[in-house]
């Protein structure tokens, strides 16, 4: 069962991981800077944020008519 709880443990550092990476991504951190703070590579970052619009825009940076 130890086993278990620390699979349980690295998914919830994962998903934490992620969640600070979108949240630093929408408040405009250069990806570099992202990569350093969450201690991953910088292609990892971008492979994550890839489609999402620079700035943190739903409506992938397209102005309304």
């Amino acid at each position: 069962m130890p086993k278990k709880a620390t699979e349980e443990k690295k998914e919830i550092i994962n998903l934490l991981t992620k969640i600070l990476v979108f949240q630093l991504f929408s408040m405009g951190a250069p990806q570099d800077k992202i990569a350093r703070t969450v201690g991953k590579q910088k292609a990892w970052v971008n492979d994550l944020l890839k489609g999402i619009p620079k700035g943190g825009k739903g409506d992938g940076g397209k102005k309304k008519a």
